[in-house]
Order: C-alpha cells, then structure tokens, then sequence
C-alpha cells in the first residue's frame, strides 16, 4: 500500500479526543528522541548489533501507531522479531533502512503538523 504521507495524524486525534497539548507533545517527543534513536540505528548496523536493532525497533514501535507511520505499521514488528534472532541479516538491513527513510520523512512533516498544535 502506498501512502502519500508520511504521517496520519488520525488515530491520535481520535485517541486523544483532540487534545492539542497531547497531539503536541506526542510530535515533540518524537521530534526530540528520533534523531538519537536512528544513530542509535545505524551504529547498531554497523555493528552487526542485532540486540540494539530490536531495542530501537521496539522503541519506535507506539510512534508508528500513535503518529500513524502506516507504511511501518507490519515491517516494525517483523524487524523487531528479526533482530531478535539475528537473521537474515539482510532483511534486518533492509527494514532498518525502511525505517529510517520513514521516520526522516515523518519528521519533516511533523515539524509542519507541529505549527498548528502550538
């Protein structure tokens, strides 16, 4: 499925009843803590770290629901699995790499949605 968007904003808004400071917290804290969690990332990689590769995929996990990064929604949870056993190595690189170009597009947008929560 392709998504235009990064970001569906949906499932937040209805989960949080619409709540701008909720909604804008959600963004902040994904803002704040996505660019150490995509290093954190990538030296695993590097690395060949797949026990830190499950840790962040696990970490990302609630901002691919709550922030509705749909094109993660099923590789998040086969990568964490994956990176639990180790292998294939390529198919954990592969979906790391997913990842990170989701998260990084997500990111600009929701240096967007965030204006209209301030």
């Amino acid at each position: 499925m392709k998504y235009d968007k990064a970001v569906d904003l949906t499932y937040l808004i209805e989960f949080s009843d619409d709540d701008h400071e909720f909604i804008r917290d959600m963004i902040e804290t994904f803002l704040e803590n996505t660019p150490e969690d995509l290093h954190r990332l990538r030296v695993a990689l590097v690395q060949d770290d797949w026990p830190a590769v499950r840790d962040v995929a696990h970490k990302i996990k609630p901002s691919v629901t709550f922030l509705g990064l749909h094109a993660l929604k099923e590789d998040i949870v086969v990568l964490e699995r994956l990176a639990k056993q180790g292998k294939p190595a390529e198919m954990i690189r592969a979906l790391s790499q997913k990842l990170m170009a989701v998260c990084q597009r997500a990111t600009e947008e929701l240096r967007v949605e965030l204006l209209v929560y301030v």
